[in-house]
């Protein structure tokens, strides 16, 4: 049903673009094609990749020894620390892809540019279901397709250790994307087709696998 809509979608904007492009007898810009197919994105996205069930967490506690240890086991400071000298976690490291350059964020409890405004459910938003407080699709150069089956607790416990490290102020570039990559709503057609965003049930042990 999802890949019937989406075809849809594509459709109109092809038909859309194909009228305009008739009617100026020019090439489109990027800017032009970007303003087209953003309206077509934005209905997809409200309509068909809001999180299904967010978690209760009103029973979980923060260990922030115990998160410190699931910060090195994520491997958090490879991406968020910048190579020669940059603070611990304060993002900004160029992470080259195919796509273009992402540059991880400032996650320090700085309030300004780092996350120290978040709430714990901001922080588990973010993690297991790949967006931000104001509800922005993140790109999966952060890992979020990963840590969504992440343990709750897990989450909890990291997000305790990052309110204790050193806040830095650092004002993170935005990531430098070729179109139609630039246009971060069109990530909502991708968790559509891809991303799992039902929540994984609580692990308080190991699987039956182990």
């Amino acid at each position: 049903m999802r890949l019937i809509l989406l075809i849809a979608v594509l459709a109109a904007f092809a038909v859309g673009n194909g009228a305009v492009i008739a009617q100026n007898e020019s090439k489109p810009t990027a800017d032009s094609n970007v303003r087209k197919v953003k309206p077509f994105i934005e209905i997809w996205s409200t309509t068909f990749t809001e999180i299904k069930e967010f978690p209760d967490l009103s029973n979980y506690r923060g260990d922030a020894e115990r998160g410190a240890y699931v910060l090195r086991l994520a491997g958090c400071a490879t991406c968020h620390t910048a190579p020669k000298g940059g603070k611990f976690l304060a993002g900004g490291r160029e992470l080259k892809s195919p796509f273009g350059s992402f540059f991880p964020p400032n996650i320090t409890p700085d309030t300004e540019t780092g996350i120290g405004s978040w709430s714990v459910q901001d922080f588990v938003r973010a993690v297991q279901f790949g967006k931000s407080p104001r509800g922005r699709p993140y790109y999966p150069a952060f890992p979020y397709t990963s840590y969504s089956r992440m343990a709750l607790q897990d989450i909890v416990d990291l997000k305790a250790y990052l309110d204790t490290v050193e806040p830095v102020r650092n004002p993170v570039p935005d990531h430098k994307l070729g179109f139609p990559f630039s246009i971060r709503a069109g990530m909502s057609i991708w968790r559509a087709l891809f991303f799992d965003t039902e929540v994984p049930s609580s692990r308080t042990g190991p699987s039956d696998a182990w």
